[in-house]
């Protein structure tokens, strides 16, 4: 299968993945720019589409460019910090992390 082929069934079943659609309408309200999702959402739908091992992925990570300041009302999610000191965001089973991209950087140097 080609890199192409792959990224349309991860394209495919990030779609019909609900929780995906939830964290990313979360991502898409408290961040401005890019956006691009990493961890267990990208490995976890591969493995299920190259060995049909059924991993349903309930945490999500994206790097962001951005985090809005102040927040923007966010009705029924829990907002901590994870380990590393950035929001972590827990709402019905599901967890989003969102990185922003200025810590990435920070943790290269």
């Amino acid at each position: 299968m080609t890199k192409l082929n792959y990224e349309k069934k991860l394209d495919l079943s990030l779609t019909d993945d609900k929780n995906f659609q939830v964290a990313l309408g979360l991502i898409n309200k408290i961040s401005k720019g890019k956006v691009w999702l990493i961890g267990s959402g990208v490995y976890k739908n591969l493995l299920k589409i190259k060995h049909g091992i059924n991993l349903t992925p309930d945490d999500y990570d994206f790097v962001v460019e951005k985090i809005k300041k102040p927040l923007p009302k966010l009705k029924g999610w829990e907002v901590s910090k994870n380990t590393f000191g950035n929001l972590r965001f827990k709402k019905d089973g599901i967890t989003v992390d969102p990185i922003p991209l200025n810590n990435i950087l920070l943790l290269k140097e």
